[in-house]
C-alpha cells in the first residue's frame, strides 16, 4: 500500500470536517496537549541502582525527531532495523523519531539474536540498525560467516560502540557510517555524531561544562571563590549540561530525585547545570568522548581507574568472553582495588594473564582481584550490573573462583 503523508492525513482529516461541520475531529485530550507535557515515562538502566522514571516530554519528542531524522539521514525508501525493547529511549524515541521524520519504514525483530541479527536484516531489507550497550561486541563475537557483508545496512546509530572495537567493527560488516551518540532519558543535552568522526560521541550545540568531580559523591569539586572548576581538554571530567529554556529538564517522576542532579551557582550566582554524572573528555570543537560513569570509576593508589580501559584490556586477552570492572574495600587501604569478574573459555589459562594486563595498563589499573563467573547479570538493554558484584567484594564471591594478583601473577585465592 502507498505510504500516508502528513499532507495526504491533513488532507483527508479536513475534507471530514468539512462534511460533519458539527462534529469535533479530535478529541478534546489532543487539543490540549503543549509541549512541556509529558508524553511517557522512561526508567533508566538501573545498572547503578533501582531505575527511576523519567518524563518525556511532547517538546523533547520533537527535539528528538528533529535531531536524529537529520543525524541519521535516512530515506523515504530505508528500512531502520530495530531489535531494542521499546520501553527504552534507543528504540521509542530515536527509532521511531528518526523513521517519521524520514518517512521510512521500520521492521521490528521481537528479539535480539546475535546468531540471526544478519540474516534477519537480510530477510528485512534493512538499511539501518539501532544498538545499545554490548551489542556490537555481541555481533563481533559471532564467528564469520557470509552474512557479514551480504547485508544492504549502511547506518549504524546507537550509544555505547566502545572505541576499542570501532574499527574492528566497521571494518568487518562494512558498515558506512556510524552515528553514535550521547545522551540520558533524564538529562537536558546530547551529542550526535553527525560529522562521521571515528571514537566521538559527537557535537552538541547547546551550552555545557567539562568539570573537576568528587569521586565519592559525584559532585562538582569547587574553589577557592566557591565555583565550579573546568578540566583542561583532553582531562577526564563530569559532563554538565546548562539549563536553560532551549535545554530545559524533564527530570523524574520524583522532584527529590531530580533536585539532587541540579548543580546550583556553578560558575555565577543564579545559574543551574545538570549533573550527567558521566565522565567525558573534551576534545576540542564541541566534541566529547565518553570515558566511564563517574560511580563506575574508583581511586586506587592515589590514581583514579576507569573500568572501561581496564575492561578493554581484559576483552582483548585471548579466552576472556566478558568483563566487568569495578572497586572493592580492602582492610587497611585507602581508596578502592580493583577487581574484575570475567566469563571465560573453557581453555582459559590465566598462568600469564598479570604480563598481558601489565603490557596494557598503568601498574594501578590491574585488577587486584579476579573473579570467575559462569555469565555477568545485565539489564535488558545490555549494560552490565555492577552493584551487587561491588558489594560482594572479594570475600564473598561463592562458588566462584577468585584469583588474587602477586608479584608472578594470579593465584587461586584460599
Amino acid at each position: 500500500t502507498d505510504a500516508l503523508s502528513f499532507a495526504s492525513l491533513d488532507a483527508r482529516g479536513a475534507a471530514m470536517a468539512a462534511e460533519n461541520p458539527g462534529v469535533e475531529t479530535n478529541p478534546r485530550v489532543t487539543d490540549q496537549v503543549r509541549a512541556s507535557d509529558p508524553a511517557y515515562y522512561i526508567f533508566t538502566s538501573g545498572t547503578t541502582g533501582w531505575p527511576k522514571a523519567s518524563v518525556m516530554s511532547h517538546g523533547r519528542w520533537q527535539v528528538a525527531m528533529n535531531g536524529f531524522g537529520i543525524g541519521l539521514r535516512l530515506r523515504p525508501d530505508d528500512v531502520l532495523f530495530v531489535t531494542l525493547p521499546f520501553y527504552h529511549n534507543n528504540a521509542a524515541t530515536v527509532c521511531v523519531a528518526t523513521t517519521i521524520a524520514a518517512g521510512a519504514c521500520m521492521a521490528i525483530s521481537p528479539k535480539f539474536s546475535a546468531s540471526r541479527f544478519w540474516d534477519e536484516a537480510i530477510e528485512n531489507e534493512a538499511t539501518a540498525f539501532c544498538y545499545i550497550g554490548e551489542l556490537c561486541r555481541y555481533l563481533l563475537a559471532q564467528p564469520s560467516k557470509p552474512t557479514d557483508r551480504k547485508h544492504t545496512i549502511r547506518v549504524a546509530a546507537g550509544n555505547g560502540l566502545r572505541p576499542e572495537i570501532w574499527d574492528e567493527f566497521v571494518d568487518r560488516f562494512g558498515i558506512e557510517r556510524i552515528v553514535e551518540f550521547y545522551a540520558a532519558s533524564e538529562s537536558n543535552i546530547g551529542f550526535v555524531n553527525i560529522l562521521d568522526q571515528r571514537k566521538t560521541v559527537g557535537f552538541c550545540p547547546l551550552p555545557y561544562a567539562v568539570v573537576a568531580a568528587d569521586d565519592d559523591s559525584g559532585l562538582p569539586l569547587r574553589g577557592a571563590d566557591g565555583r565550579v572548576m573546568k578540566v583542561a581538554k583532553g582531562s577526564p571530567g563530569l559532563l554538565l549540561g546548562k539549563i536553560s529554556p532551549l535545554a530545559r529538564i524533564d527530570g523524574y517522576t520524583d522532584p527529590a530525585a531530580t533536585e539532587k542532579k541540579i548543580v546550583r551557582d556553578a560558575f555565577k550566582d543564579g545559574d543551574e547545570y545538570f549533573n550527567t554524572g558521566d565522565l567525558v573528555t573534551e576534545l576540542g570543537f564541541r566534541h566529547i568522548a565518553f570515558v566511564d560513569r563517574l560511580g563506575d570509576t574508583f581511586r586506587w593508589k592515589g590514581e583514579n581507574v576507569a573500568t572501561t580501559e581496564v575492561e578493554a584490556a581484559l576483552n582483548s586477552v585471548e579466552g576472556i568472553a566478558e568483563s566487568v570492572v569495578y572497586g572493592v574495600e580492602v582492610d587497611g587501604a585507602d581508596g578502592r582495588a580493583g577487581m574484575a569478574a570475567i566469563v571465560v573459555d573453557e581453555d582459559f589459562d590465566p598462568s600469564d594473564l598479570a604480563a598481558q594486563l601489565r603490557a596494557k595498563l598503568p601498574h594501578y589499573a590491574v585488577p587486584l582481584y579476579l573473579r570467575v563467573v559462569p555469565q555477568l547479570a545485565q539489564t535488558s538493554t545490555f549494560k552490565n550490573q555492577r552493584v551487587a558484584l561491588r558489594n560482594e567484594g572479594y570475600r564473598d564471591a561463592g562458588d566462584d573462583p577468585v584469583f588474587t594478583l602477586t608479584d608472578v601473577g594470579y593465584a587461586a585465592t584460599a
